[in-house]
């Protein structure tokens, strides 16, 4: 009765953080909004190819956010349902995955906990990204493998199996590590079972190469992604390794603490739990290939997959506390303090009001411009926030005329030179700037606009919110 209270007060907390993120409604920023075009603007079979405006998403993903929107409207609600739903499904799914590897009600609870107060986790579930449903899907397959291994016997078993995990292929890209890991473990620990394991893997290996052929061999080769991902490519940087904690967990400086608990949770997982130990390190090891070879990044929002896996190996110390009682102590304390740490973070922050999922404070500015805009007044866009305002153009009764668009900089490097010609070929009257980051000379460029300004013009009203500003001037 004590544990059914106190798991039913773990799920409330973790639902209700979820709804109340996803209920704000905040404005999409920049990313969001490329992605809503390329599904809006896309036809059902073109998604499976590369994506406009350098996104990238796997395609069942896209579709369905497609039919939900096609059907309830044009909104941010819509469009980010599946990552809702999917951060709500993963909390289930983790308990599940959870209860086949842990054995005690505390370090049941340690897990739960970890990951339903996990900031990023909540983040990407109010967020129309793809990496909420990358980690439900994570478990989602590591669960169902543990669970029926034993289970799958017959020919029809398995192709049920193969075609289950190539559908998943075409929904999730971590799916990539996490699938063939799952084989290579069940070949290896199923003797009896490899021709039919074989068999099954045919089908999620054609799906790889579709995919492949289609869709990643482009992204594979886009210069911007490559450089923008940088750093995720650099597997033999402690850095990068450092970098990733920092953004995975609010558990500020204790990576030592972090990978004593993970490699001890690693040793007994090899010991009581062999298949897990080897799906785990399996899709560490295919990531950090993919990684070396330039495929898929691992930084960042891209391995969030990787979150609960973590904090069930960290948690499997205080499952198997050993019976010399200073080597106890001491794993209670080094767990205590990593653990604690974080749930004191996130619990301060929270409760201050600090913790935000506000990228882009975009809609209050344009609400300004509906309400206060005269007809003969005009409207500048600065250039990355063209997208996000024609977005919200489709669905909001904002201005749509008197709109001065943007040249587009040639070389962002260089993009306040294009911002002032703009501006100086701004004839007498009063003008409304708006700007919304987009890009990483955002920064840079308001303070050309501050000085040019100072200049040229009189400034009657300026906002500044979250990423995002506007002028009201008069030339």
């Amino acid at each position: 009765m004590k544990n059914k209270l106190i798991l039913s007060i773990i799920f409330i907390i973790a639902f209700y953080l979820r709804f109340d993120a996803y209920l704000l409604n905040n404005s999409f920023f920049t990313d969001e909004v490329l992605l809503a075009f390329n599904t809006l603007s896309k036809s059902y079979l073109s998604l499976l190819k590369p994506l406009d405006f350098f996104q990238s998403a796997p395609y069942l993903f896209l579709v369905f956010t497609k039919l939900i929107v096609s059907n309830f409207g044009v909104n941010e609600l819509c469009f980010r349902f599946i990552p809702f739903v999917s951060g709500i499904f993963s909390v289930i799914v983790f308990y599940k995955l959870c209860n086949l590897i842990l054995k005690t009600s505390l370090s049941k609870y340690i897990a739960l906990i970890s990951f339903g107060l996990n900031y990023q986790l909540l983040f990407y579930s109010q967020t129309f990204k793809q990496y909420s449903t990358d980690v439900l899907l994570a478990l989602l397959f590591v669960y169902f493998a543990i669970k029926y291994n034993n289970k799958i016997q017959t020919i029809k078993q398995f192709t049920m199996f193969g075609i289950f995990c190539t559908i998943g292929l075409f929904t999730s890209f971590p799916l990539f590590f996490v699938i063939p890991a799952i084989f290579i473990t069940m070949f290896i620990l199923n003797k009896n079972k490899r021709l039919k394991i074989i068999y099954s893997s045919i089908y999620p290996i054609t799906a790889i190469f579709i995919y492949y052929f289609y869709n990643l061999r482009f992204v594979k080769n886009s210069t911007h992604l490559l450089n923008y991902w940088t750093n995720g490519f650099d597997v033999f940087s402690l850095n990068m390794y450092k970098n990733c904690f920092d953004f995975l967990f609010f558990y500020d400086h204790f990576h030592i603490l972090l990978f004593i608990l993970v490699i001890i949770g690693l040793y007994y997982t090899f010991k009581k739990n062999t298949m897990y130990f080897y799906i785990i390190v399996f899709t560490l090891l295919f990531g950090l290939i993919a990684a070396f070879l330039k495929l898929y990044p691992f930084e960042n929002r891209l391995i969030l997959y990787i979150i609960p896996f973590i904090i069930l190996l960290s948690a499997l110390p205080i499952d198997n506390l050993p019976e010399n009682i200073y080597t106890k102590s001491l794993v209670i304390i080094i767990s205590a303090i990593f653990f604690l740490s974080g749930y004191f973070n996130f619990s301060k922050l929270y409760i201050t009001g600090k913790i935000s999922y506000l990228r882009q404070d975009v809609k209050p500015l344009l609400k300004v411009l509906k309400t206060n805009k005269k007809e003969h007044e005009k409207i500048y866009i600065y250039y990355s926030a063209l997208a996000t305002y024609s977005y919200y153009a489709l669905f909001k009764d904002i201005p749509k005329t008197s709109l001065i668009a943007p040249t587009i900089p040639q070389q962002e490097t260089s993009s306040e030179k294009y911002l002032i010609n703009d501006l100086n070929h701004l004839t007498k009257g009063t003008y409304y700037l708006l700007f919304i980051k987009g890009t990483n000379t955002y920064e840079k460029d308001i303070q050309y606009t501050n000085e040019w300004i100072k200049l040229h013009a009189v400034q009657l009203t300026h906002i500044t919110l979250k990423s995002a500003c506007l002028y009201k001037i008069k030339i």
